[in-house]
């Protein structure tokens, strides 16, 4: 046999053997599996999900808007909506068997102020609306607003006197605390209220 001849035989031969076919050993082998650090599979952020107990997300269509509505204790829950750019509305409730008793909104803006690009300082500016519900009367309500930097923003709410507001607003609240304490159960309610 000619050395050509001989090096394409033996170069057949050689193919062969990488192409063999699966033995039964191969069939059990286990299917590979994931990676460990392997992302989790992507969320549709329009659909509501309750990720945590007592917890409820969605976001509206258009993505202008986003809430999550969680129970805090058997007699309070809590509505956060974040609007689109640099506002959202803090909503909290608190119950007195099935009667809301009290709520406390917040209208928050804020915008960066200064600080490092990997540690910027932000300024927030909030209304608070302090409503209650007291048993057989009308809601009263009560105002305060500060501004300053956000990690002051508390205290400096806690400074400024309330003052008497119209409660223009409380029948909307209602509706908003009913649905959010209910949870699974108040979901399409809520998001109708809170994506109109």
């Amino acid at each position: 046999m000619t050395q050509p001849r001989c090096a394409l035989l033996l170069l057949l031969a050689i193919a062969g053997c990488k192409g063999k076919a699966p033995t039964a050993d191969d069939a059990a082998a286990p299917p590979p599996s994931a990676p460990a650090d392997a992302p989790p599979p992507p969320v549709d952020a329009a659909v509501p999900d309750a990720t945590a107990a007592g917890e409820l997300r969605f976001e509206c269509p258009g993505g202008e808007k986003s809430a999550t509505a969680r129970a805090v204790a058997t007699d309070s829950a809590e509505l956060v909506v974040a609007h689109a750019g640099h506002f959202s509305q803090t909503y909290r409730f608190s119950f007195e068997g099935e009667q809301l008793r009290a709520a406390t909104v917040d209208d928050t803006s804020w915008s960066f102020s200064g600080g490092l690009p990997d540690n910027p300082e932000t300024k927030d500016k909030v209304k608070r609306v302090e409503y209650t519900f007291a048993a057989g009367a009308k809601p009263s309500c009560r105002a305060r607003t500060a501004e300053g930097p956000s990690k002051e923003i508390e205290a400096l709410l806690a400074r400024v006197s309330a003052k008497a507001e119209p409660c223009a607003k409380a029948a909307a609240v209602q509706e908003l605390a009913t649905h959010a304490r209910a949870g699974e159960a108040g979901k399409a309610e809520l998001i109708a209220l809170v994506c109109r």
